[in-house]
């Protein structure tokens, strides 16, 4: 998530602590409620669900999530997984367990994950702080975002999930908002496990960001991320990626009005040969995508918006359905026409099962 005050009092300096010492990571996270799960909507389905924590595989801090799953999962099922991360700043993993709750009504495995040093993840790395800088620290950086991602991989893989035996090792995903979509557009092109990637706001051709998304990149990403600027880390496609977009300007370019500027990693993916999307979203901002922003009736409907393509990318890399493809392209979304949830700034795009859409508004 951008910047702001809000975020600033997330990323609170913890000064080194004695070997052996460990802490509960700091900031909104120690406000009561704040990380309660939000609200079941009714299109989720019927699911399970169980708290965990895990070690970082970067750093051993343990860090906290939950896990769910369908209600008759049962081993030997081969369900795919998916693994979601958190945007930064505020963020913490009960935002996002709208895509986790709804995956797992509807035959997957899903988990959320927090990063160390965010919610109730530990903020000190196994056994302390004894080196400068310390790992993991400061907590807001894009190289604790892939780490949770990848470790949450590890523990939805592991003996330690309870429903492991019903997991499909073959066929796993990951998602995550604003950092998190940076780490996981990051993630597939490093980890062999990953089969497919759904990036909110927005899929990434750097790790620093890209024109694309909500910083623009450049030197604001890389600070945003944790990260001194310095040279760029650029991304190379190698699963298929969803990229969903705000409706806004970068933040760093807010005179630039390019309406292909959300597709800056989507003709990435596409110059690559690799099945992509980029769906920008009509009146969507930047923090969107975390539920316990969403105050009226109308955002309600536009994160099950966000879900719809969420899930039907999914479906279509890891499950191989080949009814998603059509629902991803489908001229209408639950009784609502495609034209009115588009953007009508920015253009989405397709690049999948022969279909080459550089304006999805147009028709596909």
């Amino acid at each position: 998530m951008r910047l702001s005050v809000l975020a600033a009092a997330v990323a609170v300096l913890v000064l080194p602590a004695a070997a052996g010492a460990q802490s509960p990571a700091v900031g909104l996270g120690l406000v009561p409620t704040y990380e309660d799960p939000q609200p079941v909507y009714s299109w989720e389905g019927s699911f399970q669900s169980a708290e965990f924590t895990t070690p970082s595989r970067a750093t051993g801090a343990l860090l906290y999530g939950n896990v769910f799953a369908p209600t008759d999962a049962a081993p030997g099922q081969n369900l795919p997984a998916v693994v979601i991360g958190p945007g930064s700043g505020p963020g913490v993993q009960s935002f996002y367990q709208w895509a986790a709750r709804d995956l797992a009504g509807h035959g997957y495995v899903a988990v959320t994950i927090d990063p160390q040093g965010v919610g109730r993840s530990e903020s000190l790395p196994a056994g302390g702080c004894s080196t400068v800088p310390c790992p993991g620290v400061p907590f807001q950086q894009a190289g604790n975002y892939i780490d949770a991602l990848q470790s949450g991989i590890d523990y939805v893989l592991s003996e330690h999930d309870p429903w492991r035996a019903s997991v499909d090792p073959d066929e796993v995903g990951i998602a995550g908002h604003s950092l998190a979509a940076r780490a996981a557009s990051y993630l597939q092109m490093t980890d062999p496990r990953v089969k497919a990637a759904v990036a909110w706001d927005n899929l990434a051709s750097n790790l620093e960001g890209d024109d694309g998304t909500p910083s623009g990149g450049g030197a604001a990403g890389a600070l945003i991320g944790g990260e001194l600027p310095g040279t760029p880390t650029p991304i190379t496609p190698r699963v298929p990626a969803l990229g969903e977009a705000s409706d806004n300007v970068g933040t760093t370019q807010p005179t630039n009005n390019d309406p292909d500027i959300k597709k800056s990693a989507w003709k990435v993916w596409r110059a690559a040969g690799e099945p992509s999307m980029e769906l920008v979203f009509a009146g969507a901002g930047h923090i969107d995508w975390g539920q316990s922003n969403l105050t009226t009736a109308a955002k309600a409907v536009e994160i099950q918006h966000f879900e719809y393509y969420t899930r039907a990318w999914f479906d279509r890399w890891l499950r191989n359905d080949p009814t998603a493809t059509d629902r991803l392209l489908a001229r209408s979304v639950d009784g609502a026409a495609v034209g009115s949830i588009l953007s009508t700034k920015f253009r989405s795009a397709a690049f999948l099962d022969g279909h080459d859409c550089p304006d999805l508004s147009a028709g596909c």
